[in-house]
């Protein structure tokens, strides 16, 4: 009976790995899609780097769902191991990253901050998240140090000798950092007088936590998943398995469906793809209103030519009646002139 269960619990984690992989997969990759394509979303600095971190954790995710889903050669698996621990490594600088964000754009240490560009903000992210790793990646090959490939544990990954010293203690000192960051924002909310920014900024503290918890805390399992008690390494490998196979789903929860903005893009999205007939009675609504505003702009066209021609012709009289004026003013004067002048009564008396 004993190696029944004992046969069972490999598949069980295989199974949930599996179907924790897929979510993951489909998850981070929502989470990346919509903070790229929501224009108000991806101006802001701290969502870009969410982006980039959805974008690591879809990569661990499919990374897992090959390991399972195949048998590797040894190239294949020492591949594997590198593209794991540059999408690991990434998501917990990434992580950090994230948090002294928060704290800059809350507390405003660096003067500086608010006048990097969008792009500077990407490229500093970049270098440090995946330039980091890579240079990890690059050096183990040139040095010619076989760190990754199959481990004695039969895993796609760092050799056992050196997992602590490359991935569990900069794993552990950017996630003690990230704790230390969250005290100093928490004094700081614990301060402010908008109540509005105060709960704004709790949230996303909250959200980051359990970011924080989810990829740190696999790391701490794994550890104790090798103790002598077999019901207690059971429990830590079955945490193991869910907190590493599960991570892009938690992103996709905490930064999508518990976030009011990107609820309503969502809606935003869905009701003008989803509601085509809301779509055609509104363009219809607005052809209407502008064939109203085009025969309205037409009748007081028409009406203003009325006016200027009935002006013109106006003028015009005007203008004849001032000539007729004239001409009748220019001959009285001539008469009058003829009239007084001596020389002409001279005549008129020979």
């Amino acid at each position: 009976m004993e190696r029944n269960e004992d046969d069972h619990f490999p598949l069980t984690l295989m199974v949930v790995a599996k179907i924790g992989s897929v979510l993951s997969m489909i998850g981070a990759s929502i989470t990346f899609l919509t903070l790229v394509a929501a224009r108000k979303l991806r101006k802001r600095k701290n969502n870009q780097v969410i982006a980039m971190l959805s974008l690591s954790l879809m990569g661990t995710a499919l990374v897992n769902f090959l390991v399972m889903s195949q048998a590797l050669s040894s190239v294949g698996c020492i591949m594997i191991a590198m593209v794991s621990y540059f999408c690991y490594l990434s998501a917990v600088i990434l992580m950090t990253i994230l948090a002294i964000h928060l704290y800059v754009e809350l507390i405003k240490v660096y003067s500086q901050f608010n006048f990097i560009s969008t792009k500077c903000n990407i490229l500093l992210a970049c270098i440090f998240a995946y330039g980091v790793p890579a240079t990890i990646i690059f050096l183990s090959s040139i040095i010619g140090k076989n760190i990754f490939g199959r481990n004695s544990d039969n895993a796609c990954w760092l050799q056992v000798d050196t997992i602590s010293g490359l991935f569990i203690v900069p794993m552990l000192v950017m996630v003690g950092s990230n704790f230390i960051i969250f005290l100093f924002i928490y004094r700081h909310i614990r301060r402010l007088s908008n109540e509005r920014k105060a709960k704004m900024t709790t949230a996303r503290l909250r959200a980051l936590f359990w970011i924080v918890i989810v990829l740190g805390l696999p790391w701490m399992t794994s550890s104790l998943a090798t103790v002598q008690s077999e019901i207690v390494s059971k429990i830590f490998t079955f945490l193991f398995v869910v907190f590493t196979n599960y991570q892009g789903f938690f992103m996709f929860f905490l930064y999508c469906l518990c976030r009011q903005e990107v609820r309503e893009w969502w809606l935003q999205i869905i009701n003008k793809n989803a509601c085509p007939n809301k779509l055609i009675r509104r363009h219809s609504n607005i052809v209407t209103r502008d064939s109203h505003i085009r025969n309205s702009l037409n009748s007081i066209s028409k009406k203003v030519e009325l006016l200027n021609s009935s002006k013109i012709q106006t003028d015009r009289a005007t203008v004849m009646t001032r000539t007729t004026t004239v001409d009748i003013a220019v001959n009285y004067l001539a008469v009058g002139v003829l009239d007084n002048d001596p020389e002409t009564h001279t005549c008129n008396d020979i």
